[in-house]
């Protein structure tokens, strides 16, 4: 972890309290807390990934300016859950499946009395904060960028082309989530891949060693323990090089929180 005085001159700076980013990231810390029971309550395997786990490592909690939170597991482990979320109410469970308007091939666990406005939304009316819920299954990296040309080809580029043309995005689903996504699965099934990656389709490209991440161990995230892979240090360097180092002032962006709590 950074320097305690450096921590706190960042979160003077970006993330104060009271600070709209700071708000957003309680909200998420609470949604995270909630999957943390389910999960273990369930037999369920997760871990913290990508930014959040990098916030925790090296901040203790979020990283000043982050706007998001991740979680990865296993795709049975994501099945699992889904189904486990779907039986309560307390924050929306978006999917393809829930949700005609969204087209994420990951689940977003989102909180019913906040709404957050993005630089691309959705056409839905479900806009809470939220913690993201990747699946990751043993692939390649050839498959998982074939999935990422094909879903650009079939569903992204159409939807910012022509967000309001529901039959042309309708289609594009259809095609890639009946068609084209249990076929790669199947694949993955009967050849031994040794990495994992996000599912076909997915925008993040870096693999994942099992060796880095089983057994699952535990990590401090703002106060809280979550979960983590048994080897974070292997696991941060395979995706960011020397994760320990801040970047410049320069390159942080802070994006712009356009945040309403409906509750307050």
């Amino acid at each position: 972890m950074i320097d305690i005085s450096l921590q706190q001159d960042l979160r003077a700076k970006y993330n104060p309290e009271g600070s709209a980013l700071r708000q957003l990231q309680n909200r998420m810390l609470d949604i995270l807390i909630y999957i943390d029971q389910i999960c273990r309550e369930n037999g369920i395997r997760y871990w913290l990934s990508s930014g959040t786990l990098l916030g925790a490592v090296r901040h203790g909690g979020y990283i000043p300016w982050d706007d998001d939170a991740d979680i990865e597991m296993l795709r049975e482990d994501y099945d699992k859950l889904l189904a486990v979320l779907s039986r309560y109410d307390k924050y929306f469970l978006q999917t393809i499946d829930t949700d005609p308007a969204y087209l994420n091939i990951f689940a977003k666990l989102r909180d019913k009395s906040s709404r957050i406005h993005s630089k691309v939304e959705f056409a839905s009316e479900h806009q809470g904060c939220w913690v993201d819920i990747f699946p990751l299954d043993r692939s390649c990296r050839l498959r998982r960028w074939w999935g990422w040309w094909l879903y650009k080809k079939l569903l992204w580029k159409p939807f910012l082309r022509h967000p309001e043309n529901n039959k042309r995005i309708s289609w594009g689903k259809k095609m890639f989530f009946d068609r084209y996504t249990p076929f790669a699965l199947q694949l993955s099934k009967h050849i031994p891949f040794k990495y994992l990656y996000h599912a076909p389709g997915s925008y993040y490209g870096a693999s994942r060693n099992p060796k880095d991440i089983f057994p699952l161990t535990t990590i401090n995230f703002e106060g809280h323990e979550f979960m983590c892979p048994k080897n974070s240090h292997a696991y941060l360097t395979r995706m960011y090089g020397d994760y320990m180092q801040l970047p410049s002032s320069d390159n942080i962006e802070v994006h712009a929180i356009d945040i309403q709590f409906l509750d307050e």
